[in-house]
């Protein structure tokens, strides 16, 4: 979570390497890949003027093939900037560190 941290830091953001954070079941055979993402954050560049898109997908377990029917998913994707996202990083260092209960990411205002 702490290479997140650093990731959001990072200027500029680029699109082949975004901020990303993502979490699920791994696989035992392939512990480097998710077979099942239940959370994941992705912050990159959106257009030349420094603007940047967020991207969140969560979704809940899956434990047989009859429950996918039956599995809660949400997509969002909203546009922020830079200082945003480091107050946003600043936050969930906090919430990391025990000092704070949430971490807010707001979105730009149009």
């Amino acid at each position: 979570m702490r290479t997140f941290v650093a990731a959001l830091r990072s200027f500029p953001l680029t699109a082949t390497t975004p901020a990303l954070i993502e979490d699920g079941i791994w696989s035992k055979e392939n512990p480097a890949s998710l077979e099942q993402g239940h959370l994941r954050i992705a912050v990159k560049p959106y257009d030349s003027r420094g603007t940047l898109l967020v991207h969140v997908d969560l979704s809940s377990e899956v434990w047989t093939a009859r429950d996918a029917d039956l599995q809660n998913l949400a997509t969002i994707r909203f546009t922020t900037e830079y200082a945003a996202v480091d107050r946003f990083a600043q936050e969930f260092e906090e919430v990391l560190d025990g000092k704070r209960d949430v971490a807010v990411l707001t979105g730009a205002k149009s």
